[in-house]
């Protein structure tokens, strides 16, 4: 990748922005959520989700269907925090992108070989008869409410099973790929006010070393700079707001049936019942997708946090003595003593640590479990 390269908002949402319209959470380009692709999207989406019938996946993703033109404003003002940057300063948010994306994809991957595998193991397998000289029988990747073995219908139900169970893996990873797009941005966006601040305390180091009769012109550029920084930080915050109010309850459905879960599968792996390997790498999922929950919130807690010191290391070079930019860095230092703090329901602040005490917790209370023979 050209580090030199000026990206544009369009250029590094493209992929993102490409699966949410294919799910249906956001319009087309030049079209409304009331266009008829999309609706036609929706409903069959919708059907996806009725027929695999999970109650975490059909929640989490119903929420997400009612907040759509929620989702759909998010974008538009994370597309209008572009505007601030400078053309250094995209390569911060591709950096921040690729994050987003890969980690999605990486989802992804490992779900569909994880259902492939599973889909094609059930063709392989069949049960023996009741009888002595019966046929065997053969089995569906997943229940189905009626014992079909003649073809053409069991073949219909395989594929239709199938079709459906990748369909949730799409529109699943799209669900989860909102939160990281929508966060990581933002913590790029962070980074460049952060490297900004950095960057004028090194011009008030050059200033002070040249002459005094350029220094006025100087310090007002610089003041206009202070002041872009600070309305550039303001609109960020708007936008972090936003995201934990579209995030709060999702995040809360996520986070307590994910470590749920993991609780449940670690009761499971300790029955020895000869199947300790299946349930090791469904809690190995499971762990994952609920470090991701607090990894992203977490970092733009780090993020929103470092402003503060940035804008603190920037006054202590006393930029050119100018009141009003030493007033400006006060109120933004003020403003980012209080970092931006995800929740889960509103209640559960997300972040690393959050991560390693509820993890900690789950695998007590199965231990307890495992113990009371429970």
């Amino acid at each position: 990748m050209n580090k030199n390269k000026i990206w544009t908002y369009e250029e590094i949402s493209r992929p993102h922005i490409r699966l949410f319209q294919l799910v249906g959470f956001i319009p087309f380009e030049g079209k409304t959520l009331e266009f008829i692709g999309t609706k036609l999207l929706n409903v069959f989406w919708s059907l996806m989700v009725l027929s695999y019938k999970s109650m975490f996946v059909g929640y989490g993703i119903q929420m997400l269907r009612r907040k759509r033109r929620k989702f759909v404003e998010l974008i538009k003002m994370c597309k209008q925090l572009w505007t601030y940057l400078t053309p250094d300063e995209t390569t911060i948010i591709r950096r921040y992108e690729r994050k987003a994306y890969y980690i999605w994809n990486i989802m992804m991957i490992n779900v569909f070989s994880a259902v492939t595998i599973y889909i094609l193991t059930a063709h392989f397998i069949s049960i023996p008869s009741e009888t002595m000289n019966g046929t065997q029988l053969k089995t569906l990747p997943f229940r189905f409410f009626a014992d079909i073995q003649e073809d053409p219908l069991f073949t219909i139900v395989y594929v239709y099973q199938g079709i459906v169970t990748y369909s949730i893996v799409v529109i699943n990873t799209a669900a989860e790929a909102t939160g990281y797009y929508v966060i990581l941005l933002a913590c790029g966006y962070l980074r460049s006010v952060r490297t900004r601040l950095r960057s004028l305390a090194e011009r008030q180091d050059k200033l002070n070393s040249n002459d005094k009769e350029n220094q006025n012109k100087t310090t007002e550029l610089i003041y206009k700079d202070v002041l872009q920084c600070a309305k550039f930080h303001q609109n960020i915050m708007v936008y972090c707001e936003e995201i934990e109010q579209f995030m709060r309850n999702i995040s809360f459905v996520g986070v307590f049936t994910t470590i749920y879960n993991i609780s449940m599968i670690g009761i499971k792996m300790f029955q020895h019942d000869g199947q300790f390997l299946k349930y090791m790498i469904i809690m190995i999922m499971n762990v994952f997708q609920f470090f991701t929950y607090q990894w992203s919130p977490d970092g733009l807690l780090r993020e929103s946090d470092a402003i503060a010191n940035a804008a603190y290391s920037t006054s202590l070079k006393q930029v050119g003595n100018h009141k009003s930019i030493n007033k400006i860095l006060h109120f933004l230092i003020m403003r980012a003593q209080k970092p931006m703090q995800l929740t889960a329901g509103g209640f559960v602040k997300l972040s690393m640590e959050t991560f390693g005490v509820m993890i900690k917790s789950a695998f007590s209370f199965f231990a307890l479990l495992r113990n009371a023979d429970i």
